[in-house]
């Protein structure tokens, strides 16, 4: 069967870059999920607790199939300590009681869903290499299916609470420095909408702090500190690092007023490493390093976690992809796989492979484009798969080959890259990870985009790449095969 290529990349001609360029929003970076306060995290777990005691109650109840409390009650007690112990340590390590990346109260289902069925795993483990701490495994299925619905509702209920009570309440910062350095930092600190931001402007401001004594006086009476208590700030962010002697006297007197204190150094803002500060000596060292996402350890379990759900949807998915293939065939008489350039990690070229979902030789004369609602091009049959996502099957292939995972950041056309990184300077980073079939901008985003939106779409990027977790994919994995599974149904 031959596969058709896509229409080779054409250079750009000037004023349609320009035009194209002109439309690219900037990329703002996403808000990282708020920390959980000692209370929320109490509560979280006790909740949790109290849901994996119900859950392996009803399985324990379920698989004694009688309706003694005493019988229930042997089997619940033999295995409940070890099934809640897991479980809270997997919650635990996996990060749920530190924060949550939840967007909306369904979200947080998937996570718990995620973190449960990896909980299962060590479970199973223990079970088959010690049977006699386990009654029935039948009973760890149960209580895993009832976890799912009791955790995952507790914590969306959890949830929404946050965003009605806790949420509205507002912060108020000032930030202090030369005005260029000010507005340059609030830029690239994007607060939130209910966060109160005073611009407190110090010019010139190695001057300002050579010329004074470091003493509690000089800060008190400070126009710029005056100012900032003045307006009850929480918080104090100073663009420039002060001379090492004003430091302790700053912070000591911020103390008092319930202030903290931070340098947001225009110079050092996110990108593709985290930073690590360390004491040598006297010296404070920043020290870059890779982030988690780009270790040969996530490399290693985003692989075998992306071979293991390409080989289990491939073998579910045979006969619903050798049927559409047929229809294909049928309907629109031409071939069944599209083969398209994109770009992948590092860079590198690759052939995505699609059911055809336009018709034959779509691009010939338009050359490259974007799809849009309502795209003529689109065939009877290519809407159906592209609303229900069934076109996107034949990618499994390409995980299964290493050019793609399941996970992580929509690969595009080398034409639209070139353009891409000309107008945003972090767009290559998104390429130091394997693209993904699915991933956290496809799945918070809207499936059809403008060119306007690849800012905001690279800021999502950046997001998942800066916050990656197994957690993480597997939580996106089980969002994407749901709603998948829902828009077929409709």
């Amino acid at each position: 069967m031959v596969i058709p290529k896509g229409s080779p990349d054409p250079q750009v001609s000037s004023p349609a870059r320009e035009l194209l360029e002109r439309q690219i929003s900037t990329a703002k970076p996403q808000q990282k999920p708020a920390s959980f306060s000692r209370s929320s995290i109490a509560v979280l777990v006790g909740a949790d607790i109290c849901m994996f005691l119900i859950s392996t109650y009803l399985a324990a109840s379920i698989v004694q199939g009688t309706e003694s409390v005493a019988d229930t009650y042997y089997v619940f007690s033999h295995t409940a300590i070890i099934f809640i112990a897991i479980w809270l340590i997997t919650f635990q390590r996996l990060g749920l009681y530190k924060c949550t990346f939840a967007l909306s109260t369904k979200d947080e289902v998937y996570y718990s869903a995620a973190a449960l069925c990896i909980g299962v795993v060590p479970q199973f483990a223990l079970f088959t290499l010690w049977p006699a701490v386990s009654t029935s495994r039948l009973m760890l299925l149960l209580s895993l299916g009832l976890a799912v619905v009791g955790v995952g509702s507790v914590r969306a209920a959890l949830h929404a609470l946050r965003n009605t009570v806790l949420m509205p309440r507002t912060e108020c910062v000032a930030v202090v420095g030369c005005k260029d350095r000010v507005e340059a930092a609030i830029h690239s600190l994007n607060f939130p909408a209910s966060c109160r931001v005073f611009q407190i402007f110090i010019d010139p401001v190695e001057e300002t702090f050579s010329k004074n004594v470091a003493n509690e006086a000089t800060v008190t009476s400070a126009d710029w500190f005056l100012r900032a208590v003045s307006h009850g700030c929480q918080r104090l962010l100073l663009t420039e690092l002060l001379p090492p002697d004003f430091i302790p006297v700053l912070v000591s007197v911020a103390q008092r007023y319930s202030m903290d204190i931070a340098f947001a150094l225009p110079r050092v803002v996110s990108h593709a490493y985290s930073l690590d500060l360390r004491l040598q000596g006297q010296q404070a060292l920043l020290v870059p390093r890779s982030l988690r996402a780009c270790t040969p350890l996530a490399g290693f379990l985003k692989r075998l976690l992306d071979i293991a759900v390409a080989t289990t949807a491939l073998a579910v998915a045979a006969i619903p992809m050798g049927i559409i293939a047929l229809a294909i065939r049928l309907v629109d008489k031409g071939p069944v796989l599209y083969a398209q350039t994109r770009v992948g990690q590092f860079g590198k070229p690759f052939e995505m492979l699609k059911f055809r979902s336009m018709s034959a030789n779509a691009e010939v004369e338009s050359g490259p484009v974007w799809v849009r609602p309502g795209d003529t091009r689109v065939t009877r049959l290519g809407r159906f798969l592209r609303r229900t996502s069934l076109d996107e099957l034949p990618q499994f292939i390409n995980v299964l080959r290493g050019e793609m995972s399941v996970v992580g950041p929509r690969p595009e056309r080398p034409y639209f890259v070139e353009v891409f990184r000309r107008t945003l300077p972090r767009y290559d980073e998104r390429h130091f990870v394997r693209p993904g079939i699915t991933g956290w901008s496809q799945l918070h985003m809207a499936r059809t985009l403008q060119e306007s939106d690849i800012g905001e779409k690279l800021s999502y990027d950046l997001f998942y790449l800066e916050n990656w977790s197994l957690l993480l994919d597997l939580s996106l994995i089980f969002k994407t095969a749901t709603e998948v599974f829902f828009a077929s149904a409709r």
